[in-house]
């Protein structure tokens, strides 16, 4: 399953993450089993008539019971993920909560076939495998090899294809009074631990009604993940781009699935729009470095000091001398 870089660490933000008490899983450990149980448990209450509103794959629309609370199904996946040596009372409480804040939220209340903010699901899927070619234009960017006599061009590049892939933990087809809609939705299962003790900073938003964000620990969330959510955009989008007219739904903004609170966080249209320009910057600086033969590092601008984990992923920033590192190292 697909994760964005430095997961973990922010998973760590927070003081509901503090390393005494209870001995957990990782987050990353936290968060599989919970998204192992979100795919096989969630209902699906089907379309209201006989059709959706606009045609979708018969499993999408195959009716289901909740299964999120389901102590067999817990203990199945608990039998297969949960690493040895963990306290698996704390943790069971903590899974078993988030499930039942989601069960209670919004992505509980769709998928019974309720209304929520003047929607209702008529279709959903979980673990949605993409891949998606992302076309850059380059300028001109040229190939070199080195001769006696000086530099000789090999090739002149003015675009690229990026390839990526992915899974979409959730992905929700609704229809409102006057439009069919599909989102991408993904599960945040970080500070996890603050479900013990209450203290982490998302959790103070627990109860908040709503789709937008309601506190600075969802917008940080909401920015630290967005690169990710413009790329699952982008594959629903390519996705109903290969349906006929008459049959594509409007794919609206991401959201993300709180665990610890259960909260549906909607993307802002302001910090969509310049996440989508963003990533079109950072796959062209990507494509920049892998094809051209010789570029000064100073082309690249260095990440600054409180992304310094991001550097620690990059090749450059590998070995006893880095080439490349934050800004003020």
């Amino acid at each position: 399953h697909e994760r964005p870089l430095g997961d973990e660490d922010w998973d760590e933000r927070g003081e509901g993450d503090a390393e005494d008490g209870a001995n957990l899983p990782t987050p990353s450990q936290m968060g599989l089993m919970v998204h192992r149980i979100l795919e096989i448990g969630i209902g699906n209450s089907g379309p209201t008539g006989e059709e959706p509103t606009r045609p979708l794959p018969e499993t999408w629309t195959r009716r289901s019971t909740s299964r999120l609370l389901d102590e067999a199904l817990i203990d199945e996946v608990f039998e297969e993920l949960l690493p040895k040596g963990v306290d698996e009372d704390a943790t069971r409480e903590i899974v078993r909560t988030m499930l039942e804040r989601i069960e209670a939220g919004p992505v509980g209340i769709l998928s019974r076939g309720e209304e929520f903010e003047g929607n209702r699901v008529e279709g959903l899927r979980t673990e949605y495998p993409f891949t998606i070619s992302n076309a850059v234009e380059l300028g001109t960017l040229e190939r070199n090899r080195w001769t006696p006599d000086g530099l000789e061009a090999l090739a002149r590049i003015d675009s690229a294809t990026v390839d990526m892939d992915g899974s979409i933990d959730l992905i929700l087809c609704s229809v409102s009074e006057s439009n069919s809609t599909v989102r991408a939705v993904d599960l945040k299962t970080e500070q996890a631990r603050s479900i013990l003790d209450g203290n982490g900073r998302l959790i103070k938003t627990l109860g908040k009604t709503g789709s937008a964000p309601a506190s600075m620990a969802e917008t940080e969330m909401l920015l630290h993940h967005r690169l990710q959510l413009v790329l699952y955009h982008r594959a629903l989008e390519r996705m109903e781009s290969q349906r006929p007219q008459n049959e594509r739904r409007e794919v609206v903004r991401p959201a993300i699935l709180v665990g610890v609170t259960g909260r549906l966080v909607e993307y802002p249209a302001e910090m969509f729009d310049s996440a989508q320009s963003e990533l079109h910057t950072v796959l062209q600086t990507a494509a920049r470095m892998a094809l051209t033969t010789e570029s000064p590092l100073s082309e690249f601008e260095r990440r600054p000091a409180e992304e310094a984990q991001i550097c620690k992923t990059c090749p450059f920033n590998q070995g006893a001398i880095p080439i490349c590192g934050p800004q003020d190292e």
